[in-house]
């Protein structure tokens, strides 16, 4: 799946209603923090398959790993934090011997970024949801050229 996919920013940037001292609002979030594509793709002579979000705006990014013997890195943006990819080295994760289940491989990914979105402000852990959900939401069509169709 290395075409582009278009992401319904309604279905993903649903309002909520919160409570701000005392008083009920609607919110989302911001348009530039909602991811309007993504792709799935084995990177040309690496060994790394990669989840890519587009957004509005581009901007520089850099590595984080969740931690440092993870087999999975994202690609956050420098000033955002927001997930532009996901690379996951797929011999460190076995799926070019023994081909992994799709939901195992999802779960990893949303794990990485659970626990990179742990060390952010906690004004912006809400945003890493978008990504996890799309990523869970899409698993069959993004890593199915790498892993075996779960039973589930």
């Amino acid at each position: 799946m290395d075409e582009w996919v278009q992401v319904d920013a309604n279905e993903i940037n649903k309002e909520v209603k919160k409570d701000l001292f005392g008083v009920e609002v609607k919110v989302s979030f911001s348009p530039y923090d909602v991811p309007r594509r993504f792709r799935g793709y084995r990177e040309p002579d690496t060994n790394f398959f990669v989840v890519e979000f587009q957004y509005i705006t581009d901007e520089p990014t850099r590595a984080e790993k969740p931690s440092s013997d993870s087999p999975i890195e994202l690609e956050v943006g420098a000033n955002s934090k927001r997930i532009y990819k996901i690379k996951l080295d797929v011999e460190k994760l076995g799926c070019e011997a023994v081909r992994l289940e799709i939901e195992t491989l999802a779960r990893n990914v949303v794990g990485a970024i659970k626990q990179f979105s742990s060390t952010v402000p906690q004004k912006f852990r809400e945003r890493y949801k978008m990504p996890e959900n799309l990523v869970f939401k899409n698993r069959n069509r993004i890593f199915g050229s790498i892993a075996q169709p779960s039973l589930s």
